[in-house]
């Protein structure tokens, strides 16, 4: 302090305002410098879009090896009057299926369609067709709109056109026992473990159509997919991919 009293007091003012600016310019630079170092909200929004975009492709190619590799084991099916049915119970080592509530799915464009489905179908009695479908557009699918379908039961099923001759009737049967109710149980921790991280509802649609494809359950794999809205463009694109692949 002695040295202090012998300098002016305005020398005193001015060095106390250059020693409190040189506090505050070396924390206003250090705060620039955190402020650098963390990424802002929009940046972590734009990293996490793009992370999920990544997700969502790796899910989608994931699919695509799965039935890529399922098909070059089996023929491609074959198509009658332009028509190429796909699902239910045409894809995959048994005719199983786990919807109750099954998509009908086929590639071809042809007019005055309708999808039958019988419970099941049999040349021993009359047949009683317990649910059908007049397909007025060219969409290729047909959600069935029934009561839900019996576990364990065998259906059959068959699109008719103007042309009906030489039918195809194809089976399938709905999961029943102790598989039905694992599947459940899987599907259920899944959808609560995504939708707890934050999942959407595409990524959690997605995630089900990787879950049925590594079963082998590609016609609820397909259903799935087919879901989806219509503004997931690469999912979409996809879908008809694999349906021109399995009908080529």
């Amino acid at each position: 302090m002695p040295l202090l009293k012998n300098y002016p007091q305005s020398l005193l003012v001015l060095l106390l305002t250059l020693s409190t600016c040189s506090v505050c310019n070396y924390a206003i630079a250090q705060t620039n410098s955190e402020s650098l170092a963390q990424p802002t909200t929009t940046e972590k929004v734009r990293q996490s879009t793009i992370t999920k975009k990544r997700e969502r492709s790796s899910i989608l190619e994931s699919i695509w090896k799965l039935l890529k590799a399922k098909r070059e084991q089996e023929p491609a099916l074959s198509s009658r009057s332009n028509i190429c049915e796909i699902t239910p119970g045409l894809l995959g080592e048994t005719n199983l299926i786990y919807s109750d509530r099954p998509l009908f799915l086929w590639q071809g464009q042809v007019t005055n369609l309708k999808v039958n489905l019988y419970s099941p179908f049999s040349l021993d009695t009359e047949q009683e067709i317990i649910w059908a479908k007049a397909i007025d557009d060219e969409s290729g699918n047909i959600a069935y709109t029934g009561e839900p379908l019996q576990p364990g039961k065998i259906y059959d099923w068959e699109i008719v056109t103007d042309s009906p001759t030489n039918r195809r009737r194809i089976s399938f049967q709905i999961i029943d026992g102790q598989e039905r109710d694992l599947i459940s149980t899987e599907l259920a921790q899944l959808e609560t473990a995504l939708t707890t991280s934050g999942a959407t509802k595409e990524e959690i649609i997605l995630a089900k159509a990787q879950y049925f494809a590594e079963k082998d359950l590609w016609s609820d794999s397909l259903q799935q997919l087919h879901s989806l809205e219509t503004s997931s463009s690469n999912a979409i694109a996809l879908d008809q991919e694999m349906i021109s692949y399995i009908c080529q």
